[in-house]
């Protein structure tokens, strides 16, 4: 594809792109404020959104919690739409996790002190109490609700407490949940809860669910209200899509051509099912990285997928133990031009990514991770380097499906590692974390795979750390 194609493409995605988010904005979300913050509160500071309404009377206040691992963005789906009917909807960034500082807390009277702290800073809050919260949010709604004589609770993805004494409440549940199993549930058991099932979701889609945000806010307002969850959902995956293809085609003029004939002509074709294979079998070392890179970072997510990332290196170190002497004319084509275009390519990755992924979790790096983010940036280097240095050869595709097929199979037996030795709803957490990470990783190993085709892997290793780094560090709950 000649670049003048390219670029009429790339007006087009971007074109579409803005419309979206203007349609977004000014349909979507209208009548809304949407306020970030910050407030302290014994010993830590605490990041918070509000989408409070300004065409609505006032009804109540609806606080949400997020669950492990999670950030307010995860409840602003739910909270939007509470708004939308009245309420000041409120959520905050629990300790250690998304833009707040501290570490990841389960006591119940810091919970308290922090829910009051959060609640004090928000303008215009007033009238009946709704909580809702989700996975570790659900248990720290149930353990406040109980002391703030809450209205009503909504409890998602978790197990509910017969302990519970506020009086109206509804438990969501996901059929295909990797964590709380559907059939481990004492539905029969369980005294004075609505129960509403959602067959197809698992323990993080419920939350971007249309029919269960649909289901929520029916319930909390009294009656069967329309809301605007499927058009903002379909929007939102729609703009996530156009910013990942944005991401992908806009730097394509600025980095020549496909080189794969090129490369194929001066240098022997790489293994390419070997790898796979190689990957997986050194996959379990993953585990034993895991659990001493969580000692160094306290960030248990950015720790297991750099376990993948280093045992996988030194499965490729194995695989091509007679050709190291590769390295050194590798690190040969370092120079200020590279340098330049990988932190260039990292800089636009990440707000291309952050536009993908942000109205789903926090991606926002925070003052109180930059320790973190630097450490995880340190650790990528590596074996970031050695994937590259020995990226398999040929046109895109290939080298695209052979890095993709590589990273599956080793983060598909790390995980099978982690369920024997831990197991557990540990376990089906680290399930999700697998799925997330070649969701996020299928975009950047595809420009991986575009620059490496064009024989500059070189920017690959500036880039791609700092992206990670970024990201992770962001995403990751600090223990």
């Amino acid at each position: 594809m000649t670049n003048k194609k390219l670029t009429i493409i790339s007006i087009i995605l971007i074109l579409l792109f803005l419309s979206l988010s203007l349609y977004n904005s000014g349909v979507l979300i209208h009548g809304i404020k949407v306020e970030e913050g910050y407030v302290s509160s014994q010993g830590a500071t605490l990041r918070y959104l509000a989408w409070i309404p300004e065409e609505t009377p006032v009804k109540g206040t609806a606080v949400l919690f997020h669950g492990y691992g999670g950030s307010s963005e995860m409840m602003s789906w739910i909270g939007v739409e509470l708004a939308r009917q009245g309420y000041v909807a409120v959520a905050f960034d629990s300790r250690g996790h998304g833009k707040s500082s501290s570490t990841v807390s389960y006591n119940v009277s810091i919970l308290l002190r922090d829910y009051y702290s959060v609640v004090g800073a928000v303008d215009r809050v007033t009238g009946e109490v709704v909580l809702a919260g989700h996975s570790m949010g659900g248990r720290a709604v149930q353990e406040v609700g109980s002391r703030i004589n809450a209205s009503r609770v909504i409890v998602i993805a978790s197990s509910p407490l017969n302990t519970t004494s506020v009086e109206k409440k509804l438990l969501v549940l996901a059929m295909q949940d990797e964590i709380f199993t559907f059939s481990n549930i004492p539905i029969n058991r369980l005294n004075g809860w609505e129960i509403y099932v959602s067959p197809t979701d698992d323990h993080l889609t419920i939350l971007y669910n249309p029919a269960v945000v649909d289901k929520i806010v029916s319930w909390t307002v009294g009656k069967a209200t329309y809301t605007y969850a499927w058009p903002r959902l379909i929007v939102t995956l729609l703009l996530s899509v156009l910013a990942v293809l944005l991401m992908i085609i806009v730097p394509l003029p600025f980095i020549g051509t496909d080189a794969a004939s090129y490369r194929e002509a001066k240098t022997a074709p790489r293994l390419t099912w070997e790898n796979i294979a190689v990957s997986a079998l050194v996959a379990p070392l993953a585990f034993l990285f895991f659990n001493a890179f969580t000692g160094i970072t306290r960030a248990p997510i950015g720790s297991f997928i750099l376990g993948v990332f280093y045992s996988q290196a030194l499965g490729i170190l194995f695989l091509y133990r007679r050709q190291l002497s590769q390295i050194k004319p590798f690190i040969a084509k370092f120079s200020p031009a590279v340098l330049l275009s990988g932190i260039t390519l990292a800089v636009y990755s990440y707000l291309m990514m952050h536009s993908a992924l942000q109205p789903f979790l926090n991606v926002e790096p925070s003052i109180y991770r930059l320790v973190i983010l630097l450490v995880l940036y340190v650790l990528f280097l590596p074996p970031v380097f050695v994937l590259e240095a020995f990226s398999p050869r040929g046109g895109t595709s290939k080298v695209f499906l052979v890095r993709l097929a590589s990273k599956a199979a080793c983060f598909a037996v790390a995980w099978l590692v982690l369920k024997i030795a831990i197991g557990g709803g540990f376990a089906g957490y680290f399930l999700i974390v697998v799925f997330m990470s070649l969701v996020l990783l299928i975009p950047l190993d595809l420009l991986a795979s575009v620059i490496a085709s064009r024989k500059i892997e070189q920017a690959n290793v500036v880039w791609l750390p700092i992206l990670l780094s970024i990201l992770l560090g962001s995403v990751t709950p600090v223990t």
